[in-house]
């Protein structure tokens, strides 16, 4: 159980790190992107940091579960999130691309 566990985390992470890179730089400003993107490196070691001392006081499926959480909230909020204003403007939605720039960016 804990192979396939591990194998399937591991599925998971490499298929949605590329994703979540594409969408940062595609939505942020050039200013700002190479900052945004070095986030996830750096949020990836905190993560593993953070599990280690976790996991110092509780026992590895309290762990498991503690550490599983978070991804579903992030999934959920995901649906919230809109499509990058550069692919709605390559799709020919202008209307839709500057209110999803005003959402992610502000006025």
């Amino acid at each position: 159980m804990l192979y396939v566990g591990r194998i399937l985390q591991g599925l998971a992470v490499g298929c949605t790190t590329p994703a979540c890179q594409i969408y940062v730089s595609e939505c942020s400003s050039p200013n700002i992107r190479g900052r945004l993107g070095s986030i996830t490196a750096s949020s990836l070691a905190l993560g593993i940091w953070v599990a280690y001392i976790i996991g110092a006081f509780v026992e590895w499926d309290t762990l498991s579960f503690i550490f599983s959480a978070l991804p579903v909230v992030f999934l959920l909020l995901t649906c919230f999130m809109p499509e990058t204003p550069i692919w709605l403007l390559t799709h020919g939605m202008e209307d839709e691309g500057r209110q999803a720039l005003q959402q992610l960016r502000g006025k």
